[in-house]
């Protein structure tokens, strides 16, 4: 199963949110529509960029690369 890598941005709030996922577009829905998530408070959220991984250990490595 493909595993995804994906930054998002709150322009209202200029807030920047990374995670992963095996579904980005319904990631995304999830992130505008959440009432009890961080990202809750600075929707509306627009991805920014998405990468492709082959495994969830890669996907793993990447996020905290970013992250760091």
């Amino acid at each position: 199963m493909a595993r995804y890598v994906y930054i998002l941005i709150s322009l209202i709030a200029d807030k920047y949110y990374t995670g992963r996922t095996t579904n980005p577009d319904r990631r995304l829905l999830f992130e505008n529509t959440s009432e009890k998530e961080f990202t809750a408070q600075y929707r509306p959220w627009t991805r920014v960029w998405v990468h492709k991984c082959s495994s969830k250990e890669e996907a793993i490595q990447l996020e905290k690369k970013i992250k760091s």
